[in-house]
């Protein structure tokens, strides 16, 4: 057991004060001391026969939000052509780049 200083909320409920100096001057006429179980997570109340309990906050899970699915992208046989003969295109200009500066590099007098 503890001792401490107790303040009842509205909701019956305590506020627990461990040093009487921590206290605000309004809350000291209705601060009562008392002796407490150790300190337990849950809420503090008064039982019909005066004893203190802590009551347990029930445990709920929090559900992760699942993902918003990613809409498929729909592309034509055109388009997904046309890509293709691009992406043709693009490496064909770089192997007549590199055989560009394959061939100047090879012709410069040394």
């Amino acid at each position: 057991m503890k001792r401490v200083y107790l303040f009842l909320n509205e909701d019956s409920t305590y506020t627990i004060f461990y040093v009487e100096s921590a206290i605000p001057e309004y809350l000291k006429s209705d601060v009562i001391e008392a002796d407490i179980p150790e300190v337990e997570d849950g809420v503090l109340r008064r039982a019909e026969d005066g004893t203190f309990y802590f009551e347990q906050f029930p445990i709920v899970p929090t559900p992760e939000p699942e993902p918003e699915p990613i809409p498929p992208v729909e592309t034509s046989i055109e388009k997904r052509l046309e890509q293709i003969e691009l992406t043709s295109a693009y490496t064909q200009l770089q192997v007549d780049y590199v055989a560009f500066l394959t061939e100047i590099l090879t012709t410069q007098p040394k």
